[in-house]
C-alpha cells in the first residue's frame, strides 16, 4: 500500500463541511486514483488544517412575500409517510394510499402513516421565500495522506 500526501483547498461554512467539500470536488485526486478521496483518507495521520478566509454568517433572513390575490381551492388528499420521514407520497384516495401503504411496508419492512391534508389545486401556494441574509462559506487549505 502506497500513502500520498495532498494538499487542497475546500470551501464551506465549517472545517468538516470544507473538508468534505474539498475529497468530493478535487479533480486531482481521479489523476491519482483516488476516486473521490473519502474512501482512501488515512485519518490515522493527522488532517492539518489553515483557515484562509472566515466564513460569513447572515445576521438577518431575507424575506420576499408573493401577493395573493383571489381565493384558493383546495382538494383532500392523503399522505403517506414513513415513520422515518424516509418515504413520502400522496394519493387521491383513502383507499389507494392504504393499499399503496401495504405494498410499501411489505416492501421496505417499515411502519407507515396516512394522513389527511388538503392541496392546493387552484391559486398560488408560495405564500413567501425566505433565505438567510449575506453569508459566504470560508476557505480552508488542508493536508492529508491518502493510502492507496
Amino acid at each position: 500500500m502506497t500513502e500520498v500526501i495532498r494538499e487542497g483547498i475546500g470551501y464551506g461554512y465549517s472545517e468538516k463541511e470544507a473538508l468534505s467539500d474539498w475529497l468530493s470536488h478535487d479533480s486531482q485526486f481521479d489523476i491519482y486514483g483516488l476516486a473521490k478521496g473519502h474512501a482512501a483518507i488515512d485519518y490515522s495521520q493527522p488532517v492539518t488544517t489553515k483557515r484562509l478566509k472566515k466564513p460569513r454568517f447572515g445576521k438577518r433572513a431575507n424575506v420576499e412575500k408573493f401577493k395573493q390575490s383571489g381565493s384558493r381551492k383546495y382538494k383532500t388528499v392523503y399522505k403517506i409517510v414513513g415513520t422515518e420521514n424516509s418515504h413520502i407520497e400522496t394519493r387521491d384516495t383513502q383507499a389507494e394510499a392504504i393499499e399503496r401503504a401495504k405494498e410499501l411496508a411489505l416492501e421496505n419492512k417499515i411502519e407507515y402513516v396516512i394522513l389527511c391534508a388538503k392541496a392546493v389545486v387552484e391559486g398560488n401556494e408560495v405564500v413567501a421565500k425566505i433565505g438567510p441574509g449575506i453569508s459566504l462559506p470560508g476557505k480552508y487549505s488542508f493536508s492529508a495522506s491518502f493510502k492507496f
